[in-house]
């Protein structure tokens, strides 16, 4: 469960860990969805590896992994992973929850709708985020609070002046924690 980052590069390989057998993983991009029934691993079978390639498609931009992880018994597990790529080169402060890191130029928060989170910048940015996705401090600046909105919000900040950089911010807001008993 959660969400992540990984810089550009031309293989990944993600280890997946689940409390449960996993009787079905889906793995989404931009342009494709593999679906695995009943993934099998040399390990056993609660863990297990993936290899992901990009696809020319893929590492352009803008191109996240949505990962769900599914089981007979009521399991379910998602995943959100955004790849930097070569459009996002704005390394930003960011502040979600418990986490505090400096990222190179992608970043994603995941909270509970209404928590404030922050994310700074070492140059002045400009956004324009889409309705229902505003950000309290304003368009335009270093440093940005915010409430994180229910669902997902994405954020390009572009740096104000030359060499305009970029950055991108995602945000998912929940209610409900999922739990199985």
């Amino acid at each position: 469960m959660g969400v992540g980052t990984l810089p550009r590069k031309s293989l990944h390989t993600l280890e997946f860990l689940a409390e449960d057998k996993v009787d079905l993983l889906s793995i989404r991009s931009c342009s494709r969805e593999e679906i695995l029934r009943e993934p099998k691993s040399v390990f056993n079978k609660r863990k297990f590896l993936y290899n992901y390639r990009p696809n020319e498609i893929e590492t352009s931009g803008n191109c996240a992994l949505t990962i769900h992880a599914l089981s007979k018994s009521g399991l379910f597990a998602a995943a959100f992973i955004d790849i930097e790529d070569e459009y996002t080169t704005l390394p930003a402060h960011v502040v979600c929850g418990e986490i505090t890191e400096d990222t190179n130029g992608v970043s994603v928060c995941e909270e509970r709708v209404g928590s404030v989170e922050m994310i700074r910048f070492d140059v002045e940015v400009l956004t324009d985020p889409d309705a229902g996705c505003e950000l309290e401090s304003g368009n335009r600046g270093k440093q940005f609070e915010y409430k994180i909105k229910k669902g997902w919000c994405s954020y390009s900040f572009i740096q104000a002046s030359p060499p305009y950089r970029m950055h991108r911010h995602s945000t998912h807001g929940y209610e409900d924690v999922r739990v199985s008993i």
